[in-house]
């Protein structure tokens, strides 16, 4: 394994971000802080039901309610396109995704009605005297559940509730677990959570008519895909859209999609000829914004009385939820491909499955099923250690890719394209002193003290996809740094400047 790099003039140095000041002195400019001339404020009246048949919409009063500009349903929305989605898999199939549903809503939050006013005050009050008479059905919020046969069909063009099914499979996974010294299992569910970036979703947008152009002002990861998103959606050339990511509060992951919230913003802008403008409430962002995880994951790990790995059998649903996202399926794809981790598991098949259930959608989040992934192959690990009297560490290395293998090709079609994992574990375990802690460890418990040791190792796939940039020396000396990514709290200015002042 080659040493670390020396630190350069710049990269390595610890600097301070150039980007902070602005931040800690109140001087940024998020998305809320913008507010052209004549803005309308947007409210939405929102689903309280996981199911139901929406049997009426009455919004008379609403309209007559002070401050009001437009009040907006399904009805009126049937024209708009539906959020793209990224197929990941041969099988995926994407349920309709109606920009405000007019008949039938399937997740709690799932917005019905949009109400622009002068002011939020105003708009939040006439969203509350619109009226909506439900018909509340039986919830289905259990993945698994939802996959048996018999469920209720969430959505009846489907068929069923298989958003997406596919397996891996390779080398002779019946031999290998028929001549296992062991075979251990585990289930794993992984909770459910909400992102809670520290800004909550927002968008503000205004139409010239002028010049026929449509600017859209949002907290996202993703600038350009918004854009293309919200021309297809709303039918516009792309070059008469211009998304701005200004000052964003988090992401996550959670904020790479294109939302109902944000497509009813431009389109009301559209329609009004007016700047409106949209900010979520923190209850909003939570029912309103995919969530994370909630993959249930069964595992078997057949090895060797030696502790090598023999074979990997695995069975994965992840809740996609009411509706796919983008890249809905983007989490069960990586926690798929990865699940052999570190190691050479010569044999395996593992079976994912996307199931619609009546909960807000999911999509990625701080690793979009990388963790989840590692974290079963390595409690598998744990065990097989456990059940054959190994040091964890030691089942380790003696499972890890070697050196020589690189570029190594796993039978989910991965390919790892170097490393030399052994030498980077036996560094990590030199410096946390990994003989001490085990020492140390021993004897608090012969105290009486619960104490562990915990040992893991990850590879994820990083660096996919392409990027453009440019460097411009101005006349004046400065030099001017243009590039396709968007930060959202990472640092990126700061990065940037000390590549350009290394080069």
């Amino acid at each position: 394994m080659s040493p670390p790099a020396s630190p350069g003039r710049w990269i390595g140095q610890p600097l301070r971000r150039v980007e902070d000041r602005p931040l800690l002195t109140g001087r940024g400019r998020y998305t809320d802080d913008l507010a052209p001339p004549g803005t309308v404020h947007l409210a939405f009246v929102r689903s309280p039901y996981a199911h139901a048949r929406i049997v009426r919409i009455d919004v008379d009063r609403a309209q007559k309610a002070p401050g009001v500009v437009a009040v907006v349903t399904g009805a009126d929305a049937r024209h708009l396109g539906a959020p793209s989605v990224n197929v990941f898999f041969p099988t995926t199939r994407p349920a309709p995704h109606p920009i405000l549903p007019a008949d039938v809503v399937l997740a709690v939050g799932e917005p019905v009605a949009a109400v622009a006013a002068e002011t939020p005050a105003q708009a939040r009050d006439a969203a509350g005297l619109v009226e909506v008479e439900w018909e509340p059905r039986p919830a289905l919020v259990d993945p698994e559940e939802a996959l048996r046969p018999g469920a209720p069909v969430l959505h009846p063009e489907l068929g069923d509730n298989c958003a997406f099914a596919h397996t891996w499979r390779g080398g002779d996974l019946a031999g290998a677990f028929a001549g296992a010294a062991r075979v251990v299992r585990l289930r794993v569910e992984q909770t459910r959570l909400s992102s809670v970036h520290l800004e909550p979703r927002a968008a503000l947008a205004r139409w010239d008519p002028a010049t026929e152009e449509l600017t859209v002002w949002v907290s996202t990861q993703v600038p350009f895909r918004m854009r293309s998103e919200l021309a297809a959606i709303l039918g516009l050339p792309e070059n008469r859209v211009r998304v701005i990511a200004p000052d964003v509060g988090g992401g996550f992951g959670a904020k790479g999609a294109a939302y109902r919230d944000e497509v009813v913003t431009a389109w009301l802008a559209l329609r009004l000829a007016r700047p409106v403008k949209w900010v979520a409430t923190r209850t909003e962002d939570i029912v309103a914004t995919q969530q994370g995880r909630g993959a249930v994951g069964e595992a078997e790990l057949a090895v060797d009385a030696d502790g090598r790995i023999r074979g990997l059998r695995a069975r994965i649903v992840c809740p996609v939820g009411a509706r796919l996202m983008i890249n809905g399926s983007g989490p069960a794809r990586n926690y798929g491909r990865i699940l052999p981790g570190a190691y050479v598991v010569p044999a395996l098949e593992i079976e994912v499955r996307g199931a619609y259930t009546t909960t807000p959608s999911t999509g990625p989040y701080r690793g979009a099923g990388r963790p989840e992934g590692i974290f079963m192959i390595e409690r598998l690990m744990d065990e097989a250690a456990a059940a054959l009297g190994l040091d964890p560490a030691e089942i380790r290395r003696r499972n890890f890719v070697p050196r020589e293998a690189f570029p190594y090709r796993t039978l989910t079609g991965t390919v790892y394209d170097s490393g030399d994992y052994g030498a980077a574990f036996a560094r990590a375990l030199a410096r946390a002193d990994y003989a001490r802690l085990r020492a140390e460890q021993a004897a608090a418990r012969a105290q009486g003290a619960i104490v562990g040791v915990g040992v893991a190792a990850y590879v994820e796939p990083s660096g996919f996809g392409w990027e453009s940039g440019s460097v411009r020396v101005e006349r004046t000396g400065a030099v001017t740094v243009v590039t396709g990514s968007s930060s959202h709290g990472q640092g990126h200015e700061t990065a940037w400047a000390q590549i350009v002042a290394e080069g």
